[in-house]
């Protein structure tokens, strides 16, 4: 268990997890084509819960996490464990609460909205307490700055996969253009960027006291609508 434990954890801060590895570009970079997206009966779930709830904007970004998180493992995290059903709910779920029918029917933060509802897609799904509980506190840490402390690595799946598709703030070594103008053909980004910083505004003006109050700046807000790596699909 403690070894577990001491290498299923990486800081919160990007550049000083980049700076410790000694991080390069990877020579080769993954084909998206060739990563392959989990079937079971939980990952069928999330995606009808997901489908039936968020518009296309918010889903297609919330697969795009799932395939994000895998050029980042693939290319540059390969000690990264973490079980492709368990990342691909967790990428499916975390935005859920941004749906209409949530966010404006919950006085809890989205995030931590989500989590709940990923954790009991899991459990009512026959998944483990262990999965549901992971998921669950992927869902709740994927936003929130400064970064600092640690996370596990489902965690930084979420974090560093949502800081380049919501923001576009990560260094180009993790990323290639052919990879991001793959994702924008199979996922389009359909207005993503005002469709999200919409939510995020609604989700303060919803919940002053909310999570969001602690990071949704005019700084984040404009860096989702400025989105550089994207800038040519939005």
């Amino acid at each position: 268990m403690l070894h577990e434990l001491d290498v299923s954890f990486v800081e919160r801060d990007l550049n000083a997890l980049l700076h410790r590895i000694g991080h390069q570009r990877a020579s080769n970079p993954v084909d998206i084509a060739s990563i392959v997206v989990p079937s079971t009966k939980l990952t069928s779930a999330a995606s009808k819960h997901a489908k039936d709830l968020l518009d296309d904007a918010v889903f297609n970004h919330s697969v795009r996490i799932y395939y994000i998180s895998q050029i980042l493992r693939k290319d540059h995290f390969q000690q990264w464990k973490v079980e492709d059903e368990t990342l691909y709910v967790a990428a499916l779920m975390h935005d859920i609460a941004l749906a209409d029918s949530v966010q404006l029917n919950s006085q809890v933060s989205f995030e931590f909205q989500g989590g709940l509802i990923g954790r009991d897609l899991v459990l009512s799904n026959g998944g483990s307490e262990q999965v549901a509980n992971q998921v669950f506190e992927a869902i709740c840490k994927h936003e929130g700055m400064p970064h600092k402390g640690h996370q596990s690595v489902l965690d930084a799946c979420l974090e560093f996969s949502t800081t380049l598709d919501v923001l576009g703030q990560v260094p180009d070594t993790l990323w290639a253009q052919k990879q991001i103008d793959d994702l924008a053909a199979k996922l389009p980004r359909l207005d993503f960027k005002n469709r999200f910083a919409e939510r995020m505004e609604r989700e303060v003006n919803l919940k002053p006291t909310c999570f969001g109050s602690t990071y949704i700046t005019p700084t984040v807000l404009s860096w989702i609508r400025n989105n550089k790596i994207y800038s040519k699909y939005d």
